[in-house]
Parts: structure tokens; sequence; C-alpha cells
């Protein structure tokens, strides 16, 4: 039940968090594949079990500058789509860590109308967490440029 209720906690913080949009914080790119040769790094998918904090984290990934995060759900709507955060990997190994790092994340928002994502100014290892749609299957590709 306590870790029920965390995961709802971590989820109304991200909510809050990912709506503002990246504002000052980090620097969030334009969409769309923007120069380079991208390579997944890993998936995150409605189908993956929760993480340590009951919401959907990504395995960690390392980047030096940039990631590129792609949306695809497959019966989605023009309006479905998820919000998030990128989170240092350290930082979401309880939900105590993680809810005191979201402050300082990188927020992240895609739909099916903009399913592309290019975020910059990023460097060490990270993890993707996301507020997904209860009743779509979703899945973002994590993608690293050098």
């Amino acid at each position: 039940m306590r870790r029920v209720i965390s995961g709802l906690a971590v989820l109304v913080v991200l909510t809050v968090v990912g709506c503002g949009g990246s504002g000052d914080s980090g620097g969030s790119g334009g969409s769309g594949g923007s120069g380079g040769t991208w390579t997944k790094a890993t998936t995150l998918s409605s189908s993956d079990a929760p993480g340590a904090s009951g919401v959907p984290t990504s395995e960690s990934f390392t980047t030096s500058n940039r990631v590129q995060l792609v949306l695809d759900v497959p019966n989605g709507g023009a309006l479905d789509g998820v919000v998030g955060s990128i989170v240092p990997a350290d930082q979401a190994a309880d939900t105590s860590s993680l809810v005191k790092a979201l402050k300082d994340a990188e927020s992240v928002v895609l739909s099916t109308a903009k399913n592309t994502l290019v975020v910059s100014g990023l460097n060490g290892s990270y993890v993707l967490v996301l507020t997904p749609p209860a009743t779509k299957e979703w899945s973002v590709e994590i993608q690293t440029a050098p």
C-alpha cells in the first residue's frame, strides 16, 4: 500500500513539474531528428514494470550532450502523450531521492502530434521517468548522439 501511495505522489509531482515545460532548466532543443546520427540507448514502454518509485522509469542511459526522445502510441489520438522528467540516474533509486531531484530535472512533454523531442545540455547518466496515459499502449525510444 505504501508503494502505491508513493507512486501516486511521484505521479502528481511529475505532472506538476512536467506541465511547466522546460523553462530555464537544461535547454530543450527543437523537435525531430535535428542533425547528427542517433543511436538507440534504451526504450521505455507501457509493458515495462514500474521503477522503484512505482512509476515507469527507463534503464539508465549516458550522454555527453543531448538525447532524442521518440514517442510511439500505436492506437493514439492526436492528444495522447506522456509527461515526464529526465533525472540523474543516481537520484532515481527511491521515491524520496526522485522527488527531491524533480525540482531540477528537465521536463519533457511528448504527444502523438509532436512525437520527437531533442533535449540538450545533459552530461552523465540519466533515467526517463514518465506519467503515461493509463489506457493506451505506448513506448518512448531514447536515442543518443555522439
